[in-house]
């Protein structure tokens, strides 16, 4: 009996804290909830009255304006209005006083008028004045509410994100990061290395695998490396840290580099060093390998004989899907563009369509897809 008391007091025991626990979870979830739900609601009444300051402000300016082009006219047709009432006020008085001698019967009234007779007349106003109307033509009336959330904003759900851990390497330009097997690998372009970082929660060991340059690399289901050096050559570098040469694309250059969920490569290739706009002879394809190397598809043209790439930077997969980073010039502005298994464009995007996009020009280096409703970043 006493055993079953104890018993039941520690389910008891293990139950009231998974309550405590779940309280502290959905507590700390309704404060985080609500503070994002304030920040988000101040950010949009903010954003308001940033824009109803911009459009006053316009509005204001252009009834200056207008100001500025009527009050001038407008007085100077005042003054000359001013003026032809006066002189016709008086030549109808001068026309009366003439109506009313002649018909007087007083010879008297003749020769008075006729001693004081004014011949001379006012001076009419030289010129007329010219004045070109002004008309307000309405700008863009917002029809719909896509129109509206481009200018002014929309509200997204966006997965949450916490810094878990940091750690420093001695790598100045990190050109690409690959995470897995309890183990981080930096590669870095600028610097030639290649490192490996294995942490854990006491410490953190470094190992420089290789000196060279680094353009992209992803591994392969059995652990090893698959690395883009921009040139001829792919090269593989295996969990044990032995390098080897994997294929060569020659005399084309390796760019971007993806192993699919099925094992399958994809590489980037071009026929230049540097980014250069593609022509007619220019070579920027997509490939698709076995692990054997054997090329299996390729994409460069649709059916229209138009080219789907410019430089093909970066290479992804998912659902069916190849998501490709393209640069469109040397300034390294780009393109996501998405392809089926076919190579027919699914979709295509480069960037946010703002007023702003001459100040903010989208510049993709890399992409990946979070765990978090199969979202692209």
């Amino acid at each position: 009996m006493i055993s079953n008391i104890h018993a039941l007091k520690d389910r008891l025991e293990t139950e009231i804290q998974w309550y405590k626990n779940e309280k502290e979870k959905l507590e700390q979830l309704l404060s985080d909830g609500d503070e994002n739900f304030q920040e988000t609601k101040i950010q949009i009444i903010e954003a308001k009255k940033e824009m109803k300051k911009i459009i006053s402000t316009y509005a204001s300016d252009l009834l200056e304006k207008l100001e500025v082009k009527w009050r001038p006219v407008e007085n100077k047709i005042k003054r000359q209005l001013s003026t032809i009432i006066k002189n016709k006020n008086e030549l109808e008085s001068r026309k009366r006083l003439l109506d009313k001698t002649l018909l007087s019967h007083q010879t008297s009234d003749f020769f008075c008028v006729g001693q004081t007779l004014d011949n001379t007349l006012p001076k009419k106003p030289l010129g007329s004045i010219q004045h070109r109307k002004t008309k307000f033509i309405r700008g863009k009336v917002w029809e719909f509410e896509s129109e509206v959330s481009t200018t002014f904003g929309q509200i997204y759900t966006v997965p949450s994100s916490e810094l878990i851990d940091s750690y420093e390497t001695n790598i100045s330009i990190v050109t690409k990061i690959h995470c897995d097997y309890n183990e981080v690998v930096i590669a870095s372009w600028f610097d030639e290395k290649l490192q490996s970082i294995i942490p854990n929660r006491w410490n953190r060991s470094i190992r420089n695998k290789d000196k060279t340059r680094i353009y992209d690399m992803a591994r392969q289901q059995n652990g090893d490396l698959i690395l883009s050096t921009r040139n001829h050559n792919l090269r593989q570098y295996t969990r044990n840290g032995k390098g080897n040469y994997f294929k060569s694309f020659s005399p084309f250059k390796t760019l971007g580099v993806h192993v699919s969920t099925n094992d399958q490569i994809l590489v980037g290739l071009v026929e230049s060093h540097g980014f250069t706009r593609p022509t007619r002879f220019s070579v920027r394809r997509v490939v698709v390998m076995n692990q054997d190397g054997f090329i299996q598809h390729t994409y460069e043209y649709n059916t229209y004989r138009q080219r789907l790439f410019s430089w093909p930077r970066r290479i992804i997969t998912n659902n069916d899907n190849i998501y490709v980073i393209d640069i469109t010039n040397k300034q390294l502005k780009g393109r996501v563009v998405v392809l089926d298994y076919e190579g027919d464009i699914k979709w295509t995007y480069a960037g946010c369509n703002s007023k702003n996009v001459n100040k903010s020009k989208f510049t993709p280096r890399d992409t990946i897809f979070t765990i978090w409703q199969d979202s692209g970043l």
